[in-house]
């Protein structure tokens, strides 16, 4: 678990409304100003819970669903909820702070386990960010999957709200991408190592839509190893902007990453396939190196790298990187990164891909000379989208 590193602006706003194509050009305007405007500090959080329950604390039931829904400022016999968090926890160091968060190392006293934990100043966390930290909170108490952070315990004292969540030590996709050099030197044993990532991401998203939830923000920072051992797991993190859905429900919020924003999120008018687009993005990324539309690396120009995606416009380049891609893992990303989301498979379907499924196509592959394989640097000069 960590601060998000990424360069792009997470961002939500109810002023973006578009209903034709002849209302591109306002519309990108638009969402320059707005994510000009908005920092990701301000959307990057959201509620809280109290109740007259004298339960201190969320916290798992053997493993499984967080059984006490509700918290307090005071624990038993009034003791205060500082102490009880403290009693249980010690602190070990600081991880990271950003804006109204800071994560800390903990160990839990009793197993000897540690944990990470996100506590949240609830002075720095108004309105809309308290509203959303609620339902964050929620979303986390319903889940329990392999490939899912898991949430262990919540607490609230006046001033701060503690979630209390494994500890994944391996960093995020971002930072792992761009310190891969030695792995990207085989193709063959790189395009599997994607695969297997993105076998365990589709399995968590699958498990995700299945119980009616929208992520909205996959990315390659909300993705983490949590470890770094070889056979680490992936974990799926940051549901601050997940949403509950309904079957066949549209949705209007204009929230996420704008690197991996599908179209139609954009246009304000969508449904749990907006994530699919974004795992096309990150198979992209992860098998070249940089994002299909651009925006992965601080690029300024917002509506350009808008307008591709709305577009659904992007190239298998550079040719000398995609020539030893096996044809199954670029048919995997073209249907995904279509901008009909009808079109797009489901988390369900992308799972069963042939190229996730079948470890011999990445063994038909061509075999370049020397003198074209891959020179392993991330550099955004070399893609004509970025």
């Amino acid at each position: 678990m960590g601060c998000s590193q990424s360069t792009e602006t997470d961002v939500i706003t109810n002023d973006i409304k578009a209903s034709t194509e002849t209302a591109l050009s306002e519309q990108l305007e638009k969402i320059t100003r707005v994510m000009t405007s908005t920092s990701s500090d301000e959307l990057s959080c959201c509620g809280t819970v109290q109740s007259d329950d004298s339960t201190p604390i969320w916290e798992r039931n053997e493993g499984k669903e967080i059984t006490r829904h509700s918290i307090r400022y005071e624990g038993p016999r009034g003791k205060l909820i500082e102490c009880e968090y403290f009693g249980v926890h010690c602190c070990t160091h600081n991880i990271c702070q950003n804006g109204a968060v800071i994560v800390r190392r903990i160990t839990h006293r009793e197993t000897n386990v540690d944990y990470a934990v996100k506590i949240f100043q609830k002075a720095k966390l108004p309105g809309e960010k308290l509203r959303r930290l609620l339902e964050e909170i929620r979303i986390l108490c319903e889940v329990d999957h392999p490939n899912i952070v898991r949430l262990e315990e919540v607490y609230e004292s006046k001033d701060e709200i503690y979630l209390v969540q494994e500890l994944c030590e391996g960093g995020d996709l971002y930072e792992w991408l761009s310190n891969s050099v030695e792995r990207r030197q085989d193709p063959l044993l790189w395009e599997q190592t994607c695969a297997d990532i993105l076998k365990q991401v589709l399995s968590g998203l699958t498990y995700l839509h299945s119980k009616g939830i929208v992520h909205r923000d996959l990315k390659l920072e909300n993705i983490l190893f949590d470890s770094n051992d070889a056979n680490s797991k992936i974990k799926i993190i940051d549901f601050g902007l997940s949403k509950h859905f309904q079957p066949g429900e549209r949705h209007e919020e204009f929230v996420g990453s704008l690197y991996t924003m599908a179209p139609e999120v954009i246009w304000r008018n969508y449904d749990e396939r907006c994530d699919l687009w974004s795992i096309g993005v990150i198979a992209y990324n992860l098998l070249c190196g940089i994002a299909p539309f651009g925006g992965c690396y601080g690029e300024k120009d917002r509506q350009l790298i808008a307008k591709r995606i709305l577009h659904a416009r992007y190239t298998f380049e550079p040719a000398g990187v995609w020539a030893c891609v096996s044809n199954e893992a670029k048919q995997f990303i073209r249907r995904l990164l279509v901008a009909d989301a009808s079109q797009r498979p489901t988390a369900k379907e992308a799972k069963t891909s042939p190229w996730l499924l079948d470890q011999t196509v990445y063994k038909t592959c061509l075999v370049l000379p020397e003198q074209l394989i891959w020179d392993p640097i991330i550099d955004c000069n070399l893609h004509e989208n970025c």
